[in-house]
């Protein structure tokens, strides 16, 4: 792994290691499936001047971790589609050195589905679509209820050059529903609109 060690100007110190790479195989000139991965390991101390209560001194890691698989494929030749299925962890771990009073970890995972695509209607004429969603889990690691967020969000756009113009026009509609450890649901829309 790739290490970054940079120095606390108080007794503290950060470390960080971390690794990012990706791979893919063209199966035809219409179709290319691959991966992505990106892991991150970044340790913080916290000692002297600089600790969140005196005289405690903090280790406080957190571990991120994304990885995705993702396809290219063209239905047709005009149009290219891409869809891409992540999954995003992010832990915090404290390592109390003088005291037990950091010993919570809280954790949040996230899956996401995006689905972008572009359609050429013509050499100067182009229209965009696709979906985007995410179920997102957050715990503070006290035992406290969960937090759980779903968002759904649909866009399409149209872009035409004419002469030495670029017109765009582009429309998004977004849904966000939010739940406590199972409670009710609170709902959130969001439209928007891009004319440029």
């Amino acid at each position: 792994f790739p290490v970054t060690i940079c120095p606390n100007p108080n007794t503290g110190g950060y470390k960080a290691h971390g690794i990012n790479f990706g791979m893919s195989q063209v199966i035809s000139s219409n179709f290319e499936i691959g991966v992505k991965e990106r892991y991150q390991d970044n340790t913080y101390t916290y000692n002297g001047s600089n600790a969140f209560l005196s005289g405690l001194a903090v280790d406080m890691r957190t571990l991120a971790n994304n990885a995705t698989v993702f396809v290219k494929f063209r239905p047709e030749q005009r149009w290219s589609s891409q869809l891409e299925i992540t999954n995003s962890k992010l832990d915090y771990k404290y390592s109390p050195l003088s005291s037990t009073y950091y010993s919570n970890n809280p954790t949040a995972e996230t899956n996401l589905l995006n689905w972008g695509n572009t359609y050429d209607l013509n050499s100067f004429h182009k229209f965009s679509f696709g979906f985007n969603s995410a179920k997102q889990r957050i715990e503070d690691g006290y035992g406290d209820p969960t937090m759980n967020r779903n968002s759904f969000g649909f866009f399409v756009g149209d872009s035409i050059k004419w002469n030495e113009f670029d017109i765009q026009i582009n429309g998004r509609r977004d849904e966000i529903r939010a739940a406590v450890n199972g409670g009710s649901t609170k709902t959130f829309t969001a439209t928007t609109s891009l004319d440029d």
